[in-house]
């Protein structure tokens, strides 16, 4: 494998990319996601020759691998050969070029058994999670990948076939800001095809991985039979809903822009609020954009149209994901939230040893109050508490096998206690 100073004008007209569409990748770390293969490794190429051209002191390149371990000993090898060649030539190419090697090894095939989700989806969200992490680490960085116009072909009917919808047919973009990692996709206006004859002609070795024609997956079987039959056609195709795409999110960018201000952070990337009397203002497609940027931001994302339809309704509970409505100060909010389900703990001086969990009474529990008992089930209901709120909120009892609360201790959400009358007293 040779990474000679090959021609950047040349490597531009073969990838479809103009020159000032790499002028954002110049000034920026990278962060590539590497599988030996014909796409990342002409990726590899690519960004060692903006190198060349375009050198930047102390800049890092991060190279992420993740082994699926769905291979066998003798193509395993092979790959870590080719592997290891390459970051050889880097370093020799590229001295100046600060590079890491990550990898990472994860049993794909396990987990998707496991959890009952398919392959692609599970090596999706793992190889996500862990640019993520790089990048949270890396901020001044692109993550760059090797999608190409033949994976975009996939993808598209791949997801004809899942029902998508109109949006998420759209490609991939070269430059993209999804869910938020920074990503720069040069291939994307090349076949499969064209990108293994553009690394014949530079003598750049690839990994040609056998799962990819085995049936063993969904996207494996598309692959043998969706060839791309003219790939100017699918080119064309692609920039005319690229043009579309850009012009949707311009679109959604503006309204979201407006919407912002109405999101209440309380835990980046964990729980987010908005006010009820604003939410219900929000048109149809105002809540589907608030709902699509906050799950994003939690690692909620993509959805299935079975969950975002489900999630239209209040409350909403699936796994760690949860949407419901909870007092605090005195107002109702709409809390989007990832897991958080336990809130602060309260400092309850001069309570009883007996203690009940507020989502555990029945209507037998009372608390004293100036003109008589009050059911204190009654109570929580008027003061509009979520279940995660209830489930958090210890009531002191008079005795062990009392039914008698003696403090209902609203502090926590921000209104004022409510004391037993006898308890004052």
């Amino acid at each position: 494998m040779s990474f000679q100073n090959t021609n950047l004008a040349m490597l531009f007209s073969k990838t479809h990319l103009t020159k000032d569409e790499i002028n954002p990748v110049i000034n920026k770390n990278w962060i590539l996601a590497f599988s030996a293969g014909a796409d990342s490794m002409l990726c590899l190429h690519l960004l060692l020759n903006i190198h060349k051209a375009h050198p930047v002191e102390n800049r890092q390149l991060m190279i992420y691998f993740l082994d699926h371990g769905d291979q066998q000993t003798d193509q395993k090898d092979k790959r870590n050969q080719l592997i290891q060649e390459a970051l050889e030539k880097v370093k020799t190419s590229c001295p100046d070029l600060h590079v890491k090697f990550l990898s990472r090894f994860r049993n794909i095939k396990k987990i998707a058994r496991r959890s009952g989700k398919n392959f692609e989806l599970i090596a999706s969200k793992i190889r996500y999670k862990h640019l993520k992490i790089l990048f949270s680490r890396h901020p001044d960085s692109l993550v760059i990948t090797g999608h190409n116009l033949s994976d975009w072909y996939e993808t598209l009917l791949m997801r004809i076939n899942r029902g998508a919808e109109l949006n998420s047919l759209f490609p991939f973009s070269v430059f993209e800001n999804q869910r938020g990692l920074d990503f720069f996709r040069p291939l994307i206006l090349m076949t499969g095809q064209e990108v293994r004859h553009l690394c014949g002609s530079q003598k750049i070795n690839y990994w040609d991985d056998p799962t990819n024609f085995n049936d063993s997956n969904l996207r494996s079987k598309l692959r043998n039979y969706s060839v791309a039959l003219n790939a100017d056609g699918l080119r064309i195709t692609a920039k005319n809903l690229l043009a579309r795409k850009n012009d949707t999110l311009s679109k959604k960018n503006i309204s979201l822009n407006k919407l912002k201000h109405k999101i209440q952070s309380i835990s980046q990337n964990r729980e987010y609020r908005i006010k009820l009397e604003d939410y219900e203002t929000f048109s149809t497609d105002e809540k589907d954009l608030i709902r699509e940027f906050i799950f994003q931001d939690i690692n909620f994302w993509p959805l299935s149209g079975h969950l975002r339809l489900t999630a239209n309704s209040i409350p909403f509970h699936y796994r760690m994901f949860h949407i419901e409505t909870e007092n605090w100060y005195g107002d109702s909010w709409i809390v989007f939230r990832r897991g958080r389900n336990t809130l602060r703990k309260l400092n309850l001086q001069g309570a009883s040893s007996a203690t009940v969990c507020a989502d555990q009474i029945t209507k037998k529990y009372y608390i004293q109050m100036p003109y008589g008992k009050k059911s204190v089930k009654k109570i929580l209901s008027e003061s509009r508490l979520s279940l995660r709120q209830r489930c958090n909120l210890p009531l002191p009892l008079r005795g062990q096998n009392s039914f008698e609360v003696i403090r209902i201790p609203l502090s926590l959400i921000g209104l004022k206690d409510i004391i037993s009358q006898q308890t004052r007293s």
